[in-house]
């Protein structure tokens, strides 16, 4: 059984492609790298599903969404003022969290931190929010490293397993390694 979600709505059509401006309400949207593939539009009282070709993030509480199925500005017009539901039990639906500000969004202390591959890299100790640069510390070798965390790196959140999963540029730990190795 589904557990729909309302978490905002439809303002108006944009462009001509038939894309819409969804404003969401008390959720913030993290992240376009786990975006959802679908989500539901309240029409006569019903929330249907409608699949996603593709979302633009304006801010954290806007998203240009272009749907699937509507093809022009004169058969998105109709959707305005729709409310907009998720699925709350579907994964890709974890990109809409509660919260306004970054450090709610990215607060991952005490995840997990996986690399692309599945890998378990390490336990994020400790988040620095740095202007315009928000670190994850973990310990590798009994040593703090830094990364950087933001939301175009993260490839999968679960936030109920407490595990995040971060594009980790290749060579990134063996840095420091190969400073020590110099100093030798």
């Amino acid at each position: 059984m589904k557990q729909l979600t309302k978490i905002g709505y439809i303002s108006k059509s944009h462009k001509l492609n038939g894309a819409v401006r969804l404003v969401l309400k008390e959720y913030a949207f993290v992240s376009d790298a786990i975006s959802p593939t679908f989500l539901f539009i309240e029409i006569e009282k019903t929330p249907l599903p409608f699949f996603i070709e593709k979302i633009e993030i304006v801010n954290d509480k806007e998203l240009i969404v272009k749907f699937e199925e509507f093809e022009s500005r004169e058969s998105a017009a109709g959707l305005k003022n729709a409310a907009i539901f998720i699925d709350e039990k579907e994964a890709t639906h974890q990109c809409f969290v509660i919260g306004e500000s970054i450090e709610d969004k990215l607060n991952f202390a005490g995840y997990d931190l996986y690399d692309e591959n599945d890998n378990l890299i390490a336990k994020i100790e400790d988040v620095y929010f740095i202007p315009n640069n928000t670190l994850a510390a973990i310990l590798l070798n009994n040593e703090e490293v830094l990364l950087p965390l933001n939301e175009k790196l993260i490839t999968k959140l679960d936030r109920k397993k407490k595990t995040v999963h971060l594009k980790i540029a290749d060579g990134l730990f063996d840095l420091d390694h190969t400073k020590n190795e110099e100093e030798e």
